[in-house]
């Protein structure tokens, strides 16, 4: 069984969070309570990237890997609700504890399109934690994108310009 919980999470303060903090204001005051910051060797990396441009390209060549320490406090958390919810589950034994990064767009709706400024590019994220779950459907949407056909859905919501065209951004939430 894998739990995890979406009212618990972990953010690394680093030199992009006071850079788009007003970009995410909204989604950070609908999840303060359960939201807790912490420095980081990844802080402290990215960090000396404004110190010097070769911080940069060494931390690029060497770190390739997005797998942060998970939070004890946080997966402690997790599990304490998850008791008190759940209390039959009280004595089941934690095979593995684990912690990962998600992305996430302003609006927390993915991006799912070609951008006009850079012919060719096409770009997938911001899935919040939901690839896994609509990963197929955005996989096709993504080819037909790359491949220059017209896409099957209409992707308009999940425009990458919406950032930019004077487009009204909401959070969305459904839970």
């Amino acid at each position: 069984m894998t739990v995890a919980s979406s009212s618990t999470a972990v953010a690394e303060i680093v030199p992009d969070s006071f850079r788009h903090v007003i970009a995410f204001q909204k989604g950070l005051r609908s999840m303060m309570r359960g939201l807790s910051f912490r420095l980081t060797r990844t802080s402290l990396r990215e960090f000396q990237w404004l110190l010097a441009p070769k911080y940069l390209e060494r931390s690029l060549t060497q770190h390739r890997i997005m797998d942060p320490d998970p939070s004890r406090r946080a997966l402690n958390a997790v599990q304490r609700n998850l008791q008190r919810t759940l209390p039959h589950l009280a004595d089941v034994e934690i095979a593995q504890r684990w912690g990962g990064y998600i992305d996430v767009t302003p609006d927390a709706i993915p991006v799912i399109s070609t951008v006009a400024e850079h012919p060719g590019l096409t770009i997938g994220t911001g899935f919040s934690g939901h690839g896994f779950g609509i990963g197929p459907a955005a996989g096709r949407a993504l080819a037909e994108l790359a491949s220059g056909r017209k896409p099957t859905l209409d992707l308009t919501p999940f425009r990458f310009e919406r950032f930019s065209d004077g487009s009204e951004i909401e959070l969305q939430s459904w839970l």
